[in-house]
């Protein structure tokens, strides 16, 4: 098995724990995060000196899906509709896949993440009152008391992950 197979399976396997931590406790830790990240770096290290890489561009593969999910969740941390650790999570995941991977990851993570904010409102509210909202067009919508329903989001980062390397990764 190759290196990158290893650390993609290790990606899996820190967001499903992470899944499971934030389902409980609604947080993920600093220490899984952390210490994911550090597996991953030193991984990928080890994989471009296994790939005989220069050093800058696997030094910029990895920045780019470092920082890649990080500017482009920020906005959505500040706005609250994220967690600091699942903005780390998916830093610490975009490693590992790289840019272009990380910023596939992103897209796919955030239209699964919609289609379950959209569940979990319908499953609060009631078919009857989403049907309401709908005939007023979502007027009323943002002011809705039901619109702080919150879930684990890592759920979605986990899913994001395996639908992008089952179906991009190399």
């Amino acid at each position: 098995m190759e290196i990158l197979q290893i650390l993609y399976a290790l990606g899996g396997v820190l967001a499903l724990v992470a899944w499971v931590l934030d389902s409980r406790t609604r947080k993920i830790p600093n220490w899984l995060n952390f210490g994911g990240m550090l597996v991953m770096l030193l991984g990928k290290l080890l994989w471009g000196y296994q790939q005989q890489l220069a050093l800058f561009p696997l030094v910029l593969q990895i920045g780019g899906g470092f920082a890649t999910p990080f500017f482009l969740l920020l906005p959505l941390f500040y706005m609250g509709g994220f967690g600091a650790g699942d903005v780390k999570l998916m830093m610490v995941l975009g490693i590992v896949l790289g840019s272009k991977l990380a910023f596939l990851h992103v897209l796919v993570t955030a239209v699964i993440g919609g289609i379950m904010a959209i569940g979990v409102f319908v499953q609060a509210a009631g078919w009857q009152e989403v049907k309401t909202l709908i005939q007023n067009r979502g007027r009323g919508l943002r002011t809705h008391p039901k619109m702080k329903v919150a879930f684990p989001y890592s759920m979605a980062i986990l899913m994001g992950y395996l639908i992008v390397l089952i179906n991009f990764a190399k």
